[in-house]
């Protein structure tokens, strides 16, 4: 693949990195985010101003914790709660077998604080829908949040 065929707008890989097409959509719902260019060059060709890493601006507790079914993260040896580093005040997340959102959510886009993934609403979706590369996964009863799955299947 040479550089100038490189076409996406949206890419996650340890991270997130949009294209100026993704940043508009964002700039259209009023998203908060950072963004930081990125300078691609590859063989001698450079893009500049292209691509960006993202950052949203917004992380947001979105787990109703009355109504959803989810194990908390505890010290292997006390088998006392954790405390999450990220989040002050509240306890890392295990995994989730029912998430339910809170009707307090009202963010277009921003970072869940108990998957730390980014969540959208359906008004993202739709301002979204010619973008490349992105993909949703709908928070329903069948939605799972389980980060530890791959070690239990070694």
């Amino acid at each position: 693949m040479r550089i100038d065929e490189l076409d996406f707008d949206f890419y996650q890989l340890g991270g997130e990195y949009v294209s100026r097409k993704f940043l508009s959509v964002c700039d259209d719902l009023g998203v908060s985010y950072k963004a930081i260019p990125l300078d691609l060059s590859w063989r001698g060709k450079v893009r500049k101003g292209e691509f960006f890493i993202f950052l949203p601006g917004e992380s947001i507790a979105a787990l109703d914790k009355e109504r959803s079914v989810y194990e908390l993260s505890r010290d292997l040896e006390s088998g006392r709660v954790l405390e999450s580093s990220l989040y002050p005040g509240s306890a890392p997340i295990d995994n989730i077998d029912l998430f339910v959102v809170s009707a307090e959510v009202e963010g277009d886009l921003f970072r869940c604080q108990e998957t730390l993934e980014l969540f959208c609403s359906e008004r993202f979706i739709s301002y979204a829908g010619g973008l490349k590369g992105l993909s949703f996964l709908e928070v329903d009863e069948n939605y799972k949040y389980d980060p530890w799955s791959e070690l239990n299947e070694l």
